[in-house]
């Protein structure tokens, strides 16, 4: 065989010996880069997947919590949004240029958003727009950006976001939010006409039916905050020709219904409210929300027994609850303003934050008790100046007569239990009254008696008295004029004074006192 053959077959297995020496170097390299590679895309999948998980497990939280009580405040104290906030974050620290900055910006802004830092969510969300303009998050980072601006009370920004969002050529989807966002910000400002005009914007143009059903429920609240409860009776019924969801049948039935007693149509009101009861029975808060519906129109219509008989049928049925908390706040508004019955009205009052201490109403319940303490506690003051007054024309029979003694109704407040003033005529014999007389003045009123005894010293010089005695009688008539909007009670403390004092100075400040509240308040101008 010639040299040349043995010379290309050497050749040829060197060559192979060099590849596979090769292949032993570059084999192990490739295998590692390729390896780095898939670790590194799950790598930064992985934290990304866990920020998606975080924010939807805190977005389930979130919507439980407004199906719970869609009227209360909801926490911005979610953990898992922290959480989605640190792994999206991650996300853009370690992997810049993956696929999922954008998705990661949207899931830390809207996660800001919901904890309430709005001027972070802002910023991540014009982070966005701007550094990632062909994004197809970007629409979605406007309206979103746009709510931002809203909580911040930046609203003509706010408006000139979503203007351009609705010129822009975007999706129906897109613009119907964005209108409806532009509605929401104006009821907002309470600006009803201007949102009910967008409202009726998505209903027409741009809204599906979901969308629609709640811009009409959102034109029935604007007409209800105007008072022209005619008209937003008829748009919350209307909210029914779009099919809305379970939750928004209900309350846009519930609110038409509060419509309707409003108008004083209270068989209508109550049968909305029964066809109510009878579709969401297994619901409790609903059911018992209805029920303190029908209760308030048997109120109005005068029909206190069967209302306070409903109440405490709630409070029997739905302890420790929101609604048993309203039944006794209603039972004391009836006992206070209804009956006068102010010792009854206190111990419902009261009753109010020991059955449900998050309660809307235990707040105003607790103000209420303190005016009615108040009220009590002047009450006991004036009789106790009385009392001393008497005592001093009694063992003084010289002194001046300051004041005419008088026996005060057994109870004050609305003309339903407060009859017209009659002074005692201020007689020989009524200055001769012994102290036995005197002191059973003080213990007339079953109410008083339940109160503590005033501490306060009282003076024994008349003219002190007879001042300290007006004073307070002054601050008895603002306290039912100005706290518990009774006027006619306010009226009655001023008619006392007029007719006490007739010769002094008083009397012109108490008939001026009873013309302002005849014009002001009871509408009366030809008293005035």
């Amino acid at each position: 065989m010639p040299s040349f053959w043995y010379k290309r077959k050497a050749l040829v297995a060197n060559s192979i010996a060099m590849l596979i020496r090769c292949q032993k170097v570059v084999f192990p390299i490739l295998t590692f880069l390729l390896t780095l590679s898939i670790f590194g895309c799950g790598a930064y999948f992985n934290t990304y997947y866990n920020a998606k998980k975080f924010f939807k497990e805190a977005e389930k939280k979130r919507l439980q919590q407004q199906k719970k009580s869609p009227s209360a405040k909801l926490s911005t104290k979610i953990p898992e949004y922290q959480k989605a906030i640190e792994k999206g974050s991650k996300v853009l620290q370690l992997y810049p240029r993956s696929r999922y900055v954008d998705d990661a910006i949207m899931i830390i802004g809207k996660s800001f958003y919901h904890q309430g830092e709005y001027l972070k969510a802002k910023r991540k969300f014009e982070e966005l727009i701007t550094l990632l303009p062909n994004s197809p998050f970007v629409p979605q980072a406007k309206l979103w950006l746009a709510r931002s601006l809203i909580q911040l009370q930046e609203y003509e920004e706010a408006e000139e976001v979503l203007v351009a969002v609705l010129a822009e050529k975007t999706s129906s989807q897109i613009a119907g939010e964005a209108q409806m966002l532009l509605g929401k910000m104006f009821f907002q400002r309470r600006l009803y006409q201007r949102a009910i005009q967008e409202f009726s914007g998505v209903i027409r143009t741009h809204g599906r039916g979901s969308m629609k059903a709640q811009a009409q429920f959102h034109i029935g609240e604007c007409y209800w905050e105007i008072g022209e409860y005619a008209k937003a009776a008829n748009a919350f019924l209307k909210v029914q020709k779009y099919n809305p969801d379970f939750e928004l049948q209900y309350e846009s039935q519930l609110r038409y219904g509060q419509a309707l007693r409003y108008l004083k149509k209270y068989d209508q009101a109550t049968e909305v409210f029964s066809r109510l009861m009878d579709k969401f029975s297994s619901n409790q808060h609903q059911l018992a929300t209805l029920r303190l519906e029908v209760a308030g129109c048997l109120a109005d219509q005068g029909k206190l027994n069967e209302a306070i008989l409903a109440l405490e049928n709630i409070i029997k049925d739905f302890p420790k609850t929101a609604a048993a908390a309203e039944a006794y706040y209603r039972l004391g508004e009836i006992f206070l303003y209804s009956y006068g019955q102010f010792d009854e009205a206190r111990k419902n009052l009261h009753a109010v934050k020991k059955e449900y201490a998050s309660s809307d109403f235990s707040k105003p319940a607790t103000e209420l008790t303190k005016s009615i303490d108040e009220v009590l506690k002047l009450r006991r003051q004036l009789k106790k100046y009385e009392a001393d007054l008497l005592l001093l024309t009694t063992t003084q029979p010289d002194t001046t007569d300051t004041v005419k003694v008088e026996k005060e109704t057994k109870s004050v407040g609305s003309p339903v239990f407060e009859p017209p003033i009659t002074p005692v005529a201020d007689t020989t014999s009524q200055r001769k009254m012994s102290n036995s007389r005197a002191t059973q003045l003080l213990d007339e009123d079953v109410n008083l008696r339940s109160q503590p005894k005033s501490s306060v010293s009282v003076p024994q010089d008349p003219q002190k008295l007879r001042r300290l005695y007006v004073q307070d009688r002054l601050k008895l008539a603002e306290l039912f004029l100005f706290r518990f909007s009774m006027p006619d009670s306010a009226l009655g403390q001023y008619e006392k004074l007029y007719n006490q004092f007739p010769d002094d100075s008083i009397a012109a400040q108490s008939l001026y006192a009873i013309a302002y509240v005849n014009e002001n308040y009871l509408g009366n101008t030809s008293v005035a």
